[in-house]
């Protein structure tokens, strides 16, 4: 027999803001019994979101489907115009949103304001980057890769921000 040898890694698990998150959703499927929605699955796990589906916890992808109830912010946070549509809708709003992707979200927001070309490195598609989009009042761009880097305005000052979970490596 060979012995087996097992390591388990030091980073396994949810991050403290995914961790937050779930603790806020079960806390309010525990507190309220229905009419509970993430808008948009709360984080990228199927197993966590068939756990929460089956608390009665549904993903709500468009705001014209909801009719009432208590909806939850997903971790990688919207963009304040639907965050306004939910608001509209009557909904009670329960912010989900990871702290350090509001960090971003308030730097962008910011920086946007003072008149400055937001530039965002990250993955175009990923929610966190399309809320991060929606802080930049029309004035900011994704880049993906060092292709891309050509598109960005010459002359603009800058803000340059990155997905929270975009690879540090990639970044530099």
């Amino acid at each position: 027999y060979k012995i087996l040898k097992i390591k388990l890694a030091t980073t396994a698990g949810f991050c403290k803001g995914v961790k937050r998150a779930m603790n806020i959703v079960l806390d309010t499927a525990n507190r309220k019994k229905r009419d509970i929605y993430t808008y948009g699955p709360l984080i990228h796990n199927p197993q966590a979101v068939e756990m929460l589906e089956s608390k009665n916890v549904k993903i709500l992808n468009d705001i014209s489907e909801f009719s009432s109830g208590t909806v939850i912010i997903r971790t990688h946070g919207i963009s304040p115009d639907i965050k306004e549509e939910i608001r509209q809708s009557g909904a009670n709003i329960c912010d989900a949103t990871c702290p350090d992707v509001m960090k971003v979200q308030s730097i962008v927001g910011r920086y946007a304001k003072k008149g400055y070309f937001i530039v965002i490195i990250g993955d175009k598609g990923h929610p966190e980057v399309i809320a991060h989009l929606g802080f930049c009042s029309g004035k900011g761009l994704v880049i993906e890769s060092l292709e891309e880097v050509d598109q960005i305005p010459k002359g603009d000052k800058l803000c340059v921000v990155a997905q929270t979970t975009y690879d540090s490596k990639r970044f530099k």
